[in-house]
């Protein structure tokens, strides 16, 4: 298995989810949905390619020796793919629970204080031989958050984005 400087990797990203701040900030729960329902969109309709990709890595995986269960955890299919984007869909509908109110009131001086859902933040997920994490935590950033890609050395060819097709699974600049 390759080396990879995750401490450079991830300060690049963390820096990357800092330039999109100010938009996610901005944007609304309809801004996010969309972009999920594409990413939902996108993986069906890129299903075929990222089969292909997958493949490249299921077979790198045992050639470098990988057990089967972390190649069984690695391979995707068609209903598994259906099943990714059937899950973005579900969060997309999900209520938005950014500003939502919870609680509050007026302190003895009139200072008025209330209690808000606001994003998360930035998420950084490190992960190996599952590349539906890269699906699962753009959409679990549906809510605001802003995404940090997550990274695996095994699943390198079902991450990238074939010339043939816009990916939905790349770095986030919402």
């Amino acid at each position: 298995m390759p080396q990879t400087n995750y401490h450079g990797a991830a300060l690049s990203l963390a820096l990357a989810a800092s330039e999109a701040a100010p938009f996610m900030a901005r944007a609304g729960g309809g801004v996010r949905n969309a972009a999920l329902e594409g990413i939902a969109d996108l993986l069906e309709q890129s299903a075929d390619d990222i089969l292909f990709a997958n493949r490249i890595d299921v077979d790198a995986a045992k050639e470098a020796g990988i057990p089967a269960p972390m190649r069984e955890r690695l391979a995707l299919d068609k209903p598994g793919i259906r099943a990714m984007a059937n899950g973005v869909r579900h969060v997309a509908a999900l209520p938005d629970p950014v500003g939502e109110v919870l609680s509050g009131g007026v302190r003895p001086n009139g200072l008025s204080i209330s209690r808000v859902r606001a994003p998360l933040g930035a998420i950084l997920i490190i992960f190996e031989s599952r590349p539906n994490v890269t699906v699962e935590t753009p959409a679990s950033c549906g809510a605001g958050r802003k995404r940090l890609r997550p990274t695996s050395s095994w699943a390198k060819s079902s991450q990238k984005p074939s010339p043939r097709r816009s990916c939905p699974i790349r770095p986030c600049r919402w």
